[in-house]
C-alpha cells in the first residue's frame, strides 16, 4: 500500500525533514543529560535489611556520582565501579515508583566477618524535595525459607526497606 507524501500507514502527519529529527533527538538526549546531572555529587544514607542472616543494623550507604562513574560505599563492601541509569516508562516505573537506578559492583562483604558477599546492588531512586527516597536489593535468588543459613548467606538476594540518601557534597 502506497502512502501519501507526509503520511505514514497509521495516517500520522510528519512532514518534517532530517534537520527536524535531529532537533527532536537532540532535545531529548539533552533532556536526559540534564536530568542526570542533578545526582552528580555524593549521597549518603542508611538503608536498614530485610534479611535474617545479617545483624540487625543499618549498612550505611555511600554513593558518589561523577556522571556514568559511580563509586562509594555498601555497608563494608567498596563500590569498584557502576552506572546510573533513567528507568523506562511503563510497568518497569509502576512496580518500582523510581527515577532512576544505581547499578553498583561491589568488592568485599556486605558486613564484615558474616561472609555475605554480593556482585550488585542496585538502588532504585526518586526525588523528595532537595533528598533522594530509594530502595535497594543486591542480585542473588530467592531461597526457600528453611533453606541452611550457609546457602542463605551465599545465594539469597539482600532487600533493603526504604531509605534517604541526602547530598554530602
Amino acid at each position: 500500500m502506497t502512502c501519501a507524501r507526509g503520511m505514514t500507514r497509521g495516517g500520522a502527519v510528519f512532514r518534517g525533514g532530517i534537520r527536524t529529527r535531529v532537533a527532536i533527538l537532540f532535545l531529548v538526549l539533552a533532556t536526559l543529560c540534564v536530568a542526570r546531572q542533578d545526582l552528580v555529587g555524593t549521597w549518603k544514607g542508611e538503608a536498614m535489611p530485610v534479611v535474617a542472616f545479617l545483624p540487625h543494623a543499618p549498612l550505611p550507604v555511600e554513593i558518589s556520582i561523577n556522571g556514568d562513574a559511580v563509586t562509594g560505599r555498601v555497608g563494608d563492601a567498596k563500590i569498584t565501579g557502576g552506572e546510573v541509569k533513567q528507568v523506562p516508562g511503563g510497568i518497569s516505573r509502576w512496580f518500582t515508583h523510581a527515577d532512576y537506578v544505581v547499578t553498583a559492583r561491589l568488592d568485599g562483604e556486605l558486613v564484615e566477618g558474616t561472609g555475605v558477599r554480593r556482585k550488585e546492588f542496585h538502588v532504585y531512586v526518586t526525588w523528595k524535595g532537595a533528598d533522594l527516597q530509594a530502595f535497594a536489593a543486591s542480585d542473588g535468588s530467592m531461597c526457600f525459607p528453611w533453606s541452611n543459613e550457609d546457602v542463605l548467606r551465599k545465594a539469597m538476594t539482600v532487600q533493603t526497606l526504604g531509605f534517604a540518601l541526602k547530598r554530602i557534597q
